[in-house]
């Protein structure tokens, strides 16, 4: 008996890799594999039994840590603006704004030159 239907797609795993990498969206991996987001999704299921949200968050993390990396090796170079930055996320500091307003006080009885 001959087989029916379309072909089973052939998942390109390094491409996929990639893209997960740059953290790519599922419709951005699909168009970029052209294919359907709902192929992409049984690709991932049948290969990693799991769906495409969680094997994204691992394939992507990859770019976190070079983006950490790069960032970092900025701030020592000395670019202040991003040491600025990594204390304030790294070590919760942050800028100190005064948003008090000195108290006003308004004489009541005062009148102005044109209404004498």
């Amino acid at each position: 008996m001959a087989k029916v239907g379309r072909p089973r797609f052939i998942m390109d795993w390094d491409e996929f890799d990639k893209l997960c990498y740059l953290q790519c969206t599922i419709t951005e991996c699909a168009m970029s594999l052209k294919t359907s987001i709902d192929t992409v999704e049984r690709c991932v299921k049948r290969k990693y039994g799991v769906n495409f949200a969680e094997i994204f968050k691992l394939k992507s993390s990859g770019a976190n840590i070079s983006l950490r990396r790069k960032r970092w090796q900025m701030a020592m170079d000395g670019n202040t603006q991003l040491v600025l930055h990594l204390s304030k996320v790294m070590l919760g500091e942050k800028d100190e704004i005064n948003h008090s307003l000195d108290p006003v006080t308004v004489d009541v009885n005062y009148k102005a030159e044109w209404d004498k």
